[in-house]
């Protein structure tokens, strides 16, 4: 074999040689050869074959690739409401554009969707017959003939059966004289029962049928509405042992008792459940009947996630060197969805811990709560400073993807380690500020990002009516972008920008707070952080 090693194989037919193992047949050897033949077809050799012989002491396998042979031209012969170039779309491409490695799967593939297509057009007597095959040795490719019989288009004549109102089902009645595509008794069937569900009638069953005259090429379909009774949301019935409280998760639903029933509202409020991160599987459904009042009770059925998490990181950077990291967090930590986070790094240049408790969803809200506390140790080139305080945010959703944070910061910073010879004056500080920044977050995984972007933005202020020692105003931005490319690589992009003056009577902002350059992620030929703003 030279298409795949022997391990390869070994572990294609591992069911079947374990099979024989506990009782030697023929047949279950002839099967693994089956199975080794059929692997190969999927992989373009046509004319593989597979032999099999054993004995006591070993089981052999004989194979023969033969050439990889790929799908060449592909004709249509018979079509004629449908043309060529369209039907030669639905042909797949290889990498790069090349042509694929042919195989019957293929061929039958194709033959599936050529139908799709026919059938979405109204021909639903579309016949295809057994594709003709030719095999060209010189360019080891198959080339495949399709002999299509269209068939007659139907066409939709009637609707029976539908109410005149509300508006939404009448107009159904825009598809009569169309082509029929199958599938539609389906669909309609599928809409009808959703909007009933939607509109106070959770019960509801629906009859359908189709008559179908081959004479005219015409379809009439019929329907017959049972609503049942008109229902009211009832109670919420919860499951026992939840972490999570019981008001947090009605809150969160959001349903009230004696509303028209509503399957939107449902699945809105299994939504939000959902986003809350507190679940791994969410459902609310109706009882099986509704009392005498019309009222239906609601069943709420969670399978909540592991409420504790920790994770420890370790990595090499050009700048930080061997750098680590361990973080804790539990989720739920009260029972109405609060977060607790304590994480640390541990770097060459900077070390950091934090700590955090947030209040997501707050009262059934989007407000996101949070007050954390951070102490930091970073090494400049000629001094160190250790960075403490506190911050109070309050964050809120302002579209999908896009938030808005707003908070309150405290912080010491106590320079040490001084070198007198390049920077003589270099004084402790402390300063509180207010702050404003927006989110928009674009994606695929924030942990692990393959494509899309992220835009971060963020205005502080500090000034001496908080009683800050050094004032200034700061503004920095962050973007990225992911590109997803072939084999797997992803190319990524970043660009940081940051502009700090000082405000009112200061006449410079502290040195801990500054903005430098240099580092192989900024200015090479310079060590990192080396490079700052000139004088004046």
């Amino acid at each position: 074999s030279e298409r795949y090693t022997p391990e390869q194989l070994e572990k294609l037919i591992h069911e079947e040689i374990r099979r024989y193992a506990k009782r030697p047949r023929q047949t279950v050897l002839d099967d693994a050869a089956f199975r080794i033949e059929s692997q190969y077809r999927f992989r373009g050799y046509a004319q593989i074959r597979v032999s099999v012989e054993s004995t006591p002491e070993e089981i052999r396998f004989q194979i023969s690739e033969g050439p990889l042979i790929r799908l060449g031209r592909v004709h249509f012969r018979g079509n004629s409401s449908i043309g060529k170039k369209e039907l030669k779309r639905l042909v797949p491409k290889g990498f790069l554009g090349a042509d694929p490695p042919f195989s019957p799967r293929l061929v039958s593939h194709l033959q599936a969707k050529i139908r799709v297509l026919y059938s979405s057009r109204g021909y639903i007597d579309i016949k295809i017959k057994k594709p003709v095959l030719r095999y060209d040795r010189e360019d080891q490719a198959m080339t495949v003939t399709f002999l299509i019989i269209e068939g007659p288009q139907y066409h939709l004549v009637s609707l029976e059966g539908l109410p005149s109102a509300p508006k939404e089902i009448a107009r159904l009645n825009r598809f009569i004289g169309k082509p029929y595509a199958r599938g539609t008794l389906e669909a309609i069937d599928a809409f009808l029962v959703d909007h009933y569900r939607d509109h106070g009638h959770p019960y509801i069953t629906v009859t359908s049928k189709r008559t179908l005259q081959k004479e005219t090429a015409t379809v009439s379909l019929s329907f017959k509405i049972d609503k049942g009774v008109a229902a009211k949301m009832g109670d919420l019935k919860l499951q026992e042992k939840l972490r999570t409280s019981r008001s947090y998760i009605r809150r969160r639903i959001d349903i009230e008792l004696g509303d028209e029933f509503r399957t939107s509202k449902l699945l809105a409020g299994e939504q939000r459940l959902r986003e809350t991160g507190l679940f791994r599987s969410v459902e609310i459904y109706p009882d099986s009947k509704a009392d005498e009042n019309g009222i239906v009770p609601l069943n709420v059925r969670l399978e909540e996630n592991d409420p504790g998490e920790i994770a420890f990181r370790a990595g090499y950077g050009t700048v930080e060197r061997l750098h680590m990291g361990l973080d804790f967090g539990y989720q739920n930590l009260f029972g109405g969805g609060e977060v607790a986070q304590l994480s640390g790094d541990i770097g060459q240049k900077t070390s950091r811990g934090t700590t955090e408790f947030a209040m997501p969803f707050f009262l059934g809200t989007n407000l996101r709560p949070a007050i954390s506390g951070f102490l930091e140790e970073r090494e400049y080139p000629s001094f160190e400073a250790t960075r403490y305080g506190g911050i109070f945010s309050m964050g809120y959703p302002l579209l999908d993807r896009v938030t808005a944070t707003a908070g309150i910061e405290y912080a010491v910073i106590q320079p040490h380690d001084i070198d007198l010879a390049t920077t003589p004056d270099v004084p402790g500080t402390k300063f509180t500020s207010l702050s404003v920044s927006a989110s928009w977050e674009g994606r695929d995984s924030v942990a692990i990002p393959s494509e899309g972007f992220f835009l971060r933005g963020k205005m502080e202020w500090a000034p001496k009516q908080l009683g800050s020692e050094t004032r200034f105003m700061n503004l920095r931005g962050h973007g990225g972008h992911f590109l997803r490319l072939p084999w797997g690589i992803v190319l990524a992009t970043s660009l940081q920008a940051g502009l700090i003056r000082p405000i009112q009577d200061a006449e410079e902002v502290d040195i801990a707070l500054r903005y430098f350059a240099g580092g192989t992620n900024s200015i090479r030929g310079f060590d990192y952080h080396s490079i700052g703003a000139p004088e004046g």
